[in-house]
């Protein structure tokens, strides 16, 4: 159960959302985690024939599984399930095949009460309760199923912040790390039958414990720190196993299952305690310079090397004006998200591409998990390595729902899963949408709080969504053709995305590249570099 805190603000209204977005997240079995917890739940009770039927019966109503489990819930623990009745309620309406009775009952979840009277036609009992309650009714209704592990990640960006606040006198900022404190702790008491796992920066752990609760060395054990690479096998073995799939899909029998990694290059990255991150970075390296020379060298070394830049792929290459006429944009007309989610997707993934791999600032794009509705189509994270792996979190969500509880529902979780604030700079939530908003009053106060916190909506034209669909068609066929590096190579020295009204807009645009230079694997990282990064923040 992976919890999300990236706006600690209100830290159990994001656990209420990280829990829903977990619980829709599909297994590698094809199932949804919320399935199999119902199913748990139903096998304690020896219902499952009965659950599994209903679960299989075509537009089945999904009320029907909460007739079959509240007697054998309230046999549990009858004031625990009476609490709790309206929790196990919602989870299975979301398994409606109704997309507005799974968009009230994925509100619900979150703490909002999108539609009293519809609620009570579903057979909810009261309006949703605090943020805080709702976690603790998914936590019991799991526990019924089995033990649960919940996986704290994404806080070294906030504790970094309330560093920084402190710092300046901020003291409403510098609280951040006391309420991450906090919300950690409750989390123990809270969840039943679980373990709660926190990954972060061992500086990340010193300050929250610094400026945390007492009882923090309590509920935690000590921690435990992950140190680089410091044995040969270890490192030999991370570079096999990236290298020998790729040799195998090719049919090649490479002369060592390193190759050309040798001896001496897998020694010294052991010798340096390199972190597994920056020994794959290091390889990535090599293997681009071998296709920019156009062969395969040894590798001797992955500390002081030097890799010499390709050049420049021509244009001609690659026709982007071609593309972008042919590219096929009727998708946009939808009142779906999934056309243009998936665009901007493939969109962001392509202005991370364009990042130099070489420098001091990382741009990594993150997908949301798969499910029937993500709180974002997903985030693009700066992670800035010299300022203590600082990052900056651009989310965007696609939104073209006229349903005014849909929009309401995702905007909603979009606000959550984002983190944005005025307290918090790094955080940034984008909203796409073609076309005027949903009628209402609660619409209009919703989209106010949006714009409040510092979000920003973006009705792309349609000539930018050509570009963009046309560079996912020309990246798809280059990767069919077995070009991908050398598309990649023309995207990194063109920086087309980038370049972008929708982009620019956005607040992430790029100027026009500067010239590449040779890049020396050893170089040191500097905080003011002649030609920087052209992302402008």
């Amino acid at each position: 159960m992976p919890l999300d805190v990236l706006g600690p603000t209100d830290f159990w209204r994001s656990a209420a959302l990280s829990f829903v977005t977990a619980l829709l997240q599909t297994m590698p079995d094809g199932r949804r985690q919320s399935d199999a917890v119902l199913a748990g739940v139903a096998r304690r009770f020896r219902v499952e024939r009965e659950v599994e039927a209903a679960f299989n019966t075509p537009n089945m109503d999904a009320r029907r599984i909460v007739d079959v489990l509240v007697k054998a819930l309230m046999s549990v623990d009858a004031s625990r399930a009476l609490k709790h009745l309206d929790v196990f309620r919602a989870l299975c309406l979301l398994r409606s095949q109704n997309l507005e009775v799974v968009a009230l009952a994925h509100a619900w979840l979150q703490g909002y009460d999108a539609d009293p009277g519809q609620r009570a036609i579903l057979g909810f009992k009261t309006p949703p309760s605090a943020p805080v309650e709702l976690v603790r009714g998914m936590c019991w209704i799991m526990a019924l199923s089995g033990p649960t592990l919940v996986a704290v990640d994404q806080i070294d960006g906030l504790i970094e912040s309330s560093r920084l606040a402190a710092e300046n006198g901020l003291e409403a900022e510098a609280g951040l790390a006391e309420v991450l404190a906090a919300g950690l702790l409750e989390v123990n008491v809270v969840c039943d039958r679980s373990m709660t796992v926190v990954a972060c920066l061992e500086d990340s752990w010193e300050r929250l414990s610094a400026r945390g609760l007492k009882p923090m060395a309590d509920r935690f054990g000590e921690p435990t720190g992950l140190l680089g690479m410091n044995k040969r096998s270890a490192a030999a073995n991370l570079i096999a196993g990236r290298l020998g799939p790729a040799f195998a899909e090719a049919g090649f029998t490479p002369p060592s299952p390193t190759w050309p990694f040798n001896e001496r290059a897998i020694t010294q990255a052991a010798e340096a305690n390199m972190m597994p991150r920056t020994l794959l970075m290091r390889c990535d390296t090599f293997r681009r310079h071998c296709l920019a020379a156009g062969a395969v060298t040894a590798c001797d070394s992955v500390i002081e090397a030097a890799v010499a830049s390709p050049d420049p792929v021509p244009a001609a290459e690659f026709d982007l004006a071609a593309a972008a006429a042919q590219a096929d944009i009727a998708g946009i007309r939808s009142d779906e998200d999934i056309w243009l989610g998936q665009l901007l997707r493939d969109a962001f993934d392509l202005y991370a591409l364009e990042d130099d791999p070489d420098d001091a600032l990382d741009v990594a794009s993150k997908g949301e998990p798969d499910q029937k509705i993500p709180p974002l189509h997903g985030r693009l994270i700066f992670i800035h390595r010299e300022e203590n792996d600082r990052e900056r979190h651009v989310c965007y969500r696609a939104l073209q729902h006229q349903n005014a509880i849909a929009f309401q529902a995702r905007l909603r979780a979009a606000l959550t899963a984002s983190g944005i604030s005025t307290r918090i700079p790094d955080r940034e939530l984008l909203l796409v949408r073609r076309g005027s908003m949903p009628g209402g009053a609660k619409t209009k106060q919703l989209v106010d709080a949006f714009t409040a916190a510092g979000g920003k909506l973006i009705d792309p034209s349609d000539a930018d969504l050509r570009i963009l669909a046309g560079l996912r068609d020309l990246r798809a066929k280059a990767q069919a053709e077995g070009d991908a590096d050398t598309f990649e190579r023309w995207l990194r020295t063109e920086q087309p995305v980038g370049r972008t009204h929708f982009f620019e807009t956005a607040g992430i645009g790029r100027a026009r590249p500067c010239p590449r230079r040779t890049l020396l694997l050893h170089r040191p990282r500097r905080r003011h570099d002649p030609c920087p990064n052209p992302v402008r923040t």
